[in-house]
């Protein structure tokens, strides 16, 4: 993981600073479509940095998911780069992190003007994947094996095609904890309907079994 982001900051930088903190005192502004300007202050207000590493010119501050995200709140970056913009002269550098299938991506930000929300742009974003070891002959062998044995159908609906990340982000959660349903929505920030056809997969692949009413687990 550090060597990952010493690559991706350009400099080598060191755990410093995590957890909740206040925000102090700033002001901003957000710009709509239209280009119409609403001023904001904000005076006390909560931050939470999942990680910040300081490196000698550098301070990155990393908003890190352990699922893939197809958006996030800017909101989580750019209140805490605006408390250490007034805080420390090195130039801070805004990150969202996701870890999802063993694939580690990074998401490099910057505020073009400081004083406007809406100013975030995208610099640069990088993935890297875990290693593994390699798949053998007597692995394939395996899996051919196996393909030859019918297997009855699950009693559950056939899946519908989509990604599979989703399905790997839930099968992550369930390996560490059981989960009911609407602790699978509030982690993945999906509604009901969508988090069902999540579970239908695991259930269909034999991955997670039902084991209360509205809980699950792996299988």
């Amino acid at each position: 993981m550090k060597l990952k982001q010493r690559q991706f900051v350009g400099e080598e930088t060191k755990h410093t600073v995590s957890g909740r903190m206040g925000s102090g005192q700033f002001e901003y502004e957000v710009e709509n479509a239209e280009g119409y300007r609403k001023h904001v202050k904000v005076k006390g207000a909560q931050i939470e940095i999942d990680g910040g590493y300081e490196g000698n010119t550098k301070f990155a501050l990393i908003e890190a998911k352990k699922e893939t995200a197809s958006d996030f709140n800017i909101r989580q970056l750019f209140y805490p780069y605006r408390v250490w913009k007034n805080k420390i002269n090195k130039e801070i550098v805004p990150i969202f992190f996701t870890h999802s299938n063993d694939v580690l991506s990074f998401f490099m930000y910057t505020f073009e003007d400081e004083r406007v929300f809406s100013s975030c742009t995208l610099v640069k974003q990088k993935d890297y994947i875990v290693a593994h070891d390699k798949i053998t002959k007597y692995d394939i062998d395996v899996v051919a094996k196996n393909a030859n044995q019918f297997v009855e159908e699950p009693e559950v609906p056939f899946p519908q095609a989509d990604s599979f990340e989703r399905v790997v982000d839930l099968l992550g959660l369930l390996f560490e904890a059981d989960m009911s349903k609407d602790e699978v929505m509030l982690t993945l920030n999906e509604e009901g309907g969508r988090v069902m056809s999540l579970l239908y997969r695991l259930k269909y692949l034999t991955l997670a079994e039902k084991i209360l009413e509205h809980h699950y687990r792996m299988g």
